[in-house]
């Protein structure tokens, strides 16, 4: 590979305060097998590195293992874009005609930073409906909690012009743009 997904993985693991216990770092994928590779190819294999930084998958499962109330206390979460806005944000469902709502397990003041891999898979055709859609509202959540403290990556082997436009309605004033060619 290119190696964009160490490049992601040490600078997520270089802003991490080690001997706070809360999640201070998000990795958003497109799919549970990249999120299998972030979490075992990478994750594991910096335990040597960096010491003492706990790391989970954002999902659903992971939070009913930890009793299913809390908030998360795993220094980087890695998870799909509708897991973690769930988590996030809380989400409200509808079964058999009752509402249930689910409270938000990460508390998003202590993000700082938010990688989002593969972004233009997000905001190109059909994804702009549906995974954009819960990229965009993290985003918007991780900049009213953090008062637009969290630094963003956003990392893509390709950057088509719809992915730029829409990218753009989200992400309004970028400090740095780098595109390697």
């Amino acid at each position: 590979g290119s190696g964009k997904t160490l490049a992601y993985t040490a600078a997520m693991l270089q802003k991490l305060e080690t001997d706070k216990a809360h999640t201070q770092a998000l990795c958003v994928v497109h799919n549970n097998a990249l999120l299998a590779q972030v979490m075992d190819a990478y994750l594991k294999k910096m335990k040597n590195t960096v010491k003492d930084f706990t790391f989970a998958p954002a999902t659903s499962d992971h939070f009913k293992e930890k009793g299913g109330r809390g908030m998360s206390d795993e220094h980087v979460l890695v998870g799909t874009s509708e897991s973690m806005r769930n988590l996030a944000c809380g989400k409200t469902s509808k079964v058999r005609g009752k509402t249930t709502t689910h409270p938000a397990q990460i508390d998003l003041k202590h993000i700082k930073v938010c990688v989002i891999d593969e972004v233009d898979y997000y905001f190109t055709g059909d994804e702009i409906k549906n995974g954009g859609k819960y990229v965009t509202e993290l985003v918007k959540a991780l900049h009213e909690a953090t008062d637009n403290k969290c630094q963003f990556l956003l990392y893509s082997a390709t950057y088509p012009p719809d992915a730029k436009k829409a990218l753009a309605e989200v992400f309004k004033n970028p400090k740095a743009e780098l595109t390697l060619e």
